[in-house]
C-alpha cells in the first residue's frame, strides 16, 4: 500500500493508521471505512487502473482488484451516482436562493 500512497495525496496517513492493526481483515477495513469516508475511493481506483504494475505485484490475476473491467465499471457507477447527488444538490441551492 505504501507503493501506491506516493500517488494520492493522504493516503499515506490512511496506510499509517491502518498498518497499526495486526489482522489484514483490520487492515483492509479500516483502509476501505477510511476511503470512503476521505472520499478518496474514486480516486485510490482510478491510480489503481493506471499503475497496474502495482496490482500485478501484490495481487493474483485472479483477484477483483486485477480485473480492469470491474474496476471500470464501480467506477462509471460511483462517478454517475456523486454527479447526481451533486445535481440534486445544486438545484437545492439554486431552489434556495431563488426563495
Amino acid at each position: 500500500m505504501k507503493s501506491i500512497s506516493t500517488y494520492i495525496v493522504g493516503f499515506d496517513e490512511i496506510v499509517q493508521r491502518a498498518s497499526q492493526e495486526f489482522s489484514i481483515a483490520s487492515q483492509a477495513s479500516i483502509i476501505a471505512v477510511k476511503l470512503l469516508n476521505s472520499q478518496m475511493l474514486i480516486q485510490f481506483l482510478r491510480e489503481v487502473q493506471k499503475h497496474d504494475q502495482w496490482v500485478s505485484k501484490y495481487y493474483r490475476c485472479s483477484a477483483q482488484i486485477a480485473s480492469e473491467s470491474l474496476i471500470s465499471n464501480i467506477l462509471t457507477l460511483l462517478t454517475s451516482t456523486m454527479k447526481q447527488r451533486y445535481m440534486k444538490a445544486i438545484h437545492l441551492l439554486l431552489q434556495l436562493m431563488t426563495v
